[in-house]
């Protein structure tokens, strides 16, 4: 299948090219969104809307003898608000639907955008990860209307109560990197050239984050 589409593409115009993207895009995001909704009663239970419950990803660390590219494996508990253990909160951009990589939730699969799948790949295997993150797409049960109306307007709360919000560029490039470090240092760094760091710039002001936000 895949040999057909690579031909189909060769035979196509820019333009055409991208509706057939599109198309294929769509068509995977509606199956990957069936999967996680098939799969969300493994997964959720409903959240007290009292006491302000709001689900916490604990990601899993390495097993012994794993790899860098193992499944990444996540759980879910669900906490008040006010009586949460002490979490970090992720802003990132989802970027471009279509493009979902799997994971494990509570031992069930589960299906994320390329953007989430980094950071926690990254969190993961740098063990850099907080024992505990608040993040959208998963804490969320996307595909429960009624509690992404409840949640969502619960954000601003929980981004305030976050010990640290994180925020994910995306994956760094080698310029972008020493940006942030003489960034980190004060601008004192002398290891990096003045065009390093403004190639960095450029390149971390036009990532997705950035110019969603600002």
């Amino acid at each position: 299948m895949d040999r057909g589409l690579d031909t189909l593409r060769q035979g196509l115009a820019g333009a055409d090219q991208e509706r057939l993207e599109y198309v294929l895009d769509t068509i995977r995001t509606n199956v990957v969104q069936g999967e996680n909704k098939k799969n969300s009663g493994k997964i959720y239970r409903q959240l007290d809307k009292r006491s302000q419950e709001i689900r916490l990803l604990k990601l899993l660390p390495l097993a012994e003898g794993q790899g860098g590219e193992s499944t990444i494996e996540c759980a879910l508990i669900t906490k008040p608000i006010a009586d949460a253990p002490a979490f970090d909160a992720l802003s990132y951009v989802w970027g471009k639907p279509g493009r979902w990589r799997p994971i494990r939730v509570d031992a069930t699969a589960f299906f994320v955008q390329p953007n989430l799948y980094d950071v926690l790949k990254t969190f993961r295997n740098t063990r850099q990860c907080p024992r505990y993150l608040w993040v959208d797409a998963i804490c969320i049960n996307q595909s429960d209307v009624l509690e992404r109306n409840h949640q969502v307007p619960l954000m601003r709360l929980i981004y305030t109560q976050a010990e640290t919000v994180r925020v994910w560029l995306g994956c760094g490039k080698p310029e972008s990197i020493a940006c942030m470090q003489s960034i980190a240092r004060g601008n004192s760094d002398r290891d990096f050239s003045r065009d390093t760091k403004i190639a960095g710039m450029r390149d971390l002001i036009s990532s997705s984050w950035y110019v969603l936000k600002f």
